[in-house]
């Protein structure tokens, strides 16, 4: 016949007996087990898409078997990323925190097998040239170099490998290098000059040492004062003395000048008029009357008559004298007559 364990038996003992042919089987005693599932069986996570299970073994053998629920994935939004010129971005997609898988839904349900797919390259800059400008004495100069025109960013390189700033562009101003010219007065007929300075870079003209205040050339000029004339008339030479013409002396400058303008410059000499020297006729000049001292009359005579000096001078009056008398006393008796 069949014999069934009591649940919860572990273990009986049976006593067999055999009379008249029949085996007979008394119970003689059972001992009970209670299942203990505290050994480690095998395991295996539950993923987002599948079940897990997990084995417990009691040491009579024993197992139990615990389902272990698919956890679903645990979906994260990856917001679309605009690709830089130097940065790569992406597409819109989804990916699981959990089994990292990305989709292209927010359910999860289209899975995007290349990962790569969602990226998108970077764009590469767009390089303008900026040539490079030396400096002057005042203005700042710039090195060559290169500008984005996508992400705005410098580069010292054709490649856009190296960026730089602003300020790592820039080429300092040289600052002027000044030579002083000193101040010169104005005279009569030259222009002078105030002090003044020259940049022997940019050739600017500064009126102050610390090349701040510029100015033109114009500006440095003193002009000419111009003469002061002084009139001298002209005087006629006699025969013993010199004469002169008109001219006119500066009384700044001291030159002489035919001219009321001064334009005309002449030397002391050029002014001089020389002296006539006697015109004699029979030993007496005919212009002032001067004796001629080397003169010898015919016969042996003074000149003028034999009467030399105060005498002669004398006797000529007398006779003069005589002379005015006589024609006097002629003409009133003339007059004397024709009244009778």
């Amino acid at each position: 016949g069949e014999f069934v364990l009591p649940e919860g038996t572990q273990s009986v003992r049976i006593k067999l007996s055999v009379s008249e042919g029949y085996a007979t089987a008394d119970l003689v005693g059972l001992q009970t087990h209670s299942h203990v599932f505290d050994i480690n069986g095998e395991h295996k996570d539950a993923t987002c898409e599948e079940d897990g299970y997990d084995v417990k073994l009691c040491s009579c053998g024993e197992e139990q078997r615990t389902t272990l629920i698919a956890t679903g994935h645990q979906i994260v939004e990856n917001a679309a990323k605009e690709a830089t010129c130097s940065e790569p971005g992406n597409i819109r997609y989804w990916s699981c925190s959990a089994c990292g898988k990305y989709f292209s839904d927010p359910d999860g349900e289209n899975e995007i097998v290349d990962k790569g797919s969602v990226i998108v390259a970077a764009k590469g800059h767009a390089l303008t040239k900026t040539e490079a400008k030396e400096a002057t004495c005042t203005e700042a100069g710039n090195i060559e170099y290169y500008t984005c025109s996508v992400c705005g960013k410098l580069f010292s390189d054709a490649e856009g490998k190296t960026e730089i700033t602003q300020e790592q562009t820039a080429v300092a101003a040289k600052g002027h290098t000044l030579t002083k010219t000193e101040a010169k007065e104005a005279t009569c007929t030259e222009a002078g000059n105030i002090e003044y300075y020259t940049c022997s870079v940019c050739n600017k003209l500064f009126s102050d040492a610390e090349g701040k205040e510029e100015i033109e050339q114009a500006d440095t000029v003193v002009a000419a004062k111009g003469h002061t004339l002084t009139k001298t008339e002209a005087k006629e030479a006699t025969c013993t003395e010199a004469g002169n013409i008109e001219y006119y002396t500066c009384s700044v400058c001291g030159k002489l000048f035919s001219d009321a303008e001064g334009k005309t410059e002449i030397t002391q000499e050029q002014t001089i008029v020389a002296a006539k020297g006697h015109d004699y006729k029979d030993g007496v000049c005919t212009v002032c009357g001067a004796e001629d001292p080397a003169y010898v009359a015919p016969g042996g005579e003074e000149p003028g008559g034999g009467c030399s000096g105060a005498a002669g001078i004398a006797a000529s009056l007398a006779a003069a004298a005589v002379l005015t008398g006589t024609a006097a006393l002629l003409l009133i008796r003339r007059k004397k007559n024709n009244r009778t």
